[in-house]
């Protein structure tokens, strides 16, 4: 998957920097987005792009939120969260649903894995359950 968004369950960045110059520098890599898609990702999981605090000082939920922004950043065909909602207040779940949502208009393949799924449910198309090592089907959805 050469355009895979991926959110493991404790994303890591690197602690000195600001959340934004980890975005600007994760963009840097395949140089797809600009500092302005970096900016508006910021705003819209609810962190502040001219925020210049370490990602030491960052609370869970701003590390999870900025690890939501990196995971989107550039537009990926293919999301892969794992817990995106963890340490998220209600505020964060409402915004990463938003962002699920639009991410599926685009296109996008979205697979959310998560034990506590009740706020974001409702977005996916199909769940599986797992209990015991076992995959169970949770049933097709209408919208």
């Amino acid at each position: 998957m050469e355009d895979a968004g991926v959110l493991i369950e404790n994303p890591s960045f690197v602690r000195s920097y600001s959340g934004k110059v980890n975005l600007v520098e994760l963009a840097a890599i395949r140089n797809t987005v600009d500092e302005a898609r970096v900016d508006e990702m910021l705003g819209r999981v609810g962190l502040d792009p001219f925020d210049e605090r370490p990602v030491r000082a960052y609370s869970l939920g701003m590390r999870q939120r900025l690890g939501i922004a990196a995971a989107l950043l550039e537009y990926p065909s293919t999301i892969l969260l794992d817990e995106p909602v963890n340490a998220l207040d209600p505020a964060g779940v409402d915004q990463v649903a938003e962002l699920l949502r639009e991410a599926r208009a685009g296109g996008a393949l979205v697979v959310v894995a998560c034990h506590d799924s009740e706020e974001i449910e409702a977005l996916f198309d199909e769940t599986l359950s797992m209990a015991e090592g076992k995959l169970y089907d949770g049933g097709a959805r209408d919208h």
